[in-house]
Formats: structure tokens, C-alpha cells, sequence
């Protein structure tokens, strides 16, 4: 197969800008929009495989891409590593890129254990929030979150038409650009915290379940993948110093 065309040029600045470890940059070229999803997955499966030990813990959140570089990913039984969903999100059949389908997925590819973020984690009060931040198996699992080794991200949009938690009614534009304006990451976490690591008090927080921007920027390996100027942008501010 031949060699899939790069951005050599972009991909030398995003490194420089960003820090990051590597960076590949497909051009889309005549290829329809599911082709480049899949050699996205081929891509972010290459960097995931060559950090992969037998002990990792692996966090997974959601998007299309994430769906293609599981199933880019060599079959194997490691026993001693983990999965760990990291965000609350619905998934069923007909939707398998969503967060539990894909951490199943994820486990089940490289015969490992998971950890479930139960989902959907819809509350409209903050007593009610707090009550399911300390249901056991949910901080148990963002706990596990905290822990993870690699992370692999999706989606990472701000944008309004884009944002899958906007659209699955998880919160109302106004809450979008209210999100936007503290710094937050899209789609890649689920809870919001400002620079000095204090949990904001705003409305998406009592309702979706999930890790925060800081977790996700101490995870040690963290491989993002997405299509689009308007999905790409916000993921390269989470992954300074890693891969994109």
C-alpha cells in the first residue's frame, strides 16, 4: 500500500508550536470523508501500538476516527492492562462510536479489563450530582481516570453544529459558549476546571459525568485524532508535548 500524503511543512509547525512528540497531517485529497477517518484510525493506531506496554491503562473518550484505530489495532490477550472510559456518554448499536461501545470495543481488541463511566449521567440538580459523583463505581472510575497511561481523544470541537454533546442534549448553546469561554476542551472532557485546577460552577458540570481538562493534560501519552480545522484546533490545546 502506498504511503498515505502528509503535510510534511504543517507537521513540522505543529510540532515546534505545540511541542508534541509527533504529528501526521493526512491531505484529503479526492478520498470521501469515511476514507480519511479510516487512514486517521490506521495512523493513531501506529503511535498507540509502539507506546502500548502489557500494563497500560488506557483511557478512551469518543468520535469516528477512535472507531477506525481500534479496529487498525492488533488482536492481543494483556491481561494486566485496563481500559477506562473517560467520558459518560450513551452508546448502542446504532451509534458505536460513542464511549461505552468504544471502550468495550477497545477491551475486547486487546483482552483487557474495562471500566465503565455509567451513562447517561443526566441530573438537573446539584444535590443530584453530588449524590452520583459519589455513587461508588463512578469515582472509582474517575479515579482510574487520574491513573491513566495513554489516552486516546476524539472530537475536541467547540463548535456549535460539530459538538456531540450539544446535539445529544447534554446542554444549550448558551452553555457551549459559556464552556468556551473558560478554556475547556469540546468534547474531550466532560467536567471543566480553570487554570488553578478549581471545579467551575456551571450547569454542564451537574450533568455529564467525566474526567477533567487537567486530568487529561497530565496523562503521560495522550493521542488525538480528528477530521477538520474546527475539530483539530481545541485538541491541540490539550495535547501539548504529545501526539496528534
Amino acid at each position: 500500500k502506498q504511503p498515505l500524503p502528509t503535510d510534511k511543512l504543517l507537521e513540522d509547525e505543529l510540532v515546534s508550536i505545540f511541542n508534541l512528540k509527533a504529528a501526521k497531517v493526512l491531505v484529503r485529497g479526492s478520498r470521501s470523508y469515511s476514507e480519511v477517518l479510516q487512514d486517521l484510525g490506521a495512523l493513531g493506531a501506529q503511535y498507540f501500538e509502539s507506546e502500548l506496554k502489557p500494563n497500560s491503562t488506557i483511557g478512551i473518550s469518543w468520535g469516528s476516527a477512535l472507531y477506525h484505530l481500534i479496529h487498525s489495532i492488533r488482536p492481543r490477550s494483556l491481561p494486566d492492562a485496563e481500559v477506562v472510559q473517560l467520558i459518560g456518554a450513551m452508546g448502542n448499536e446504532n451509534n458505536p462510536t460513542d464511549g461505552p461501545v468504544l471502550a468495550q470495543l477497545l477491551a475486547n481488541r486487546l483482552g483487557s479489563r474495562i471500566r465503565y463511566l455509567h451513562a447517561p449521567l443526566l441530573v438537573e440538580k446539584e444535590d443530584s450530582a453530588e449524590v452520583l459523583m459519589h455513587e461508588r463505581s463512578i469515582r472509582e472510575t474517575l479515579q482510574h481516570a487520574e491513573k491513566v497511561t495513554i489516552g486516546l481523544v476524539g472530537i475536541g470541537t467547540v463548535d456549535p453544529e460539530l459538538n456531540s454533546l450539544l446535539r445529544a442534549g447534554y446542554l444549550t448553546t448558551e452553555e457551549l459558549q459559556e464552556v468556551e469561554a473558560q478554556g475547556a476542551v469540546g468534547d474531550v472532557c466532560a467536567q471543566y476546571f480553570d487554570a488553578d485546577g478549581k471545579w467551575l460552577n456551571i450547569d454542564i458540570n451537574h450533568r455529564v459525568i467525566g474526567i477533567s481538562a487537567d486530568v487529561v493534560r497530565r496523562i503521560p501519552t495522550l493521542i488525538g485524532v480528528a477530521a477538520g480545522e474546527k475539530k483539530v484546533k481545541p485538541i491541540l490545546a490539550a495535547l501539548r508535548g504529545q501526539f496528534i
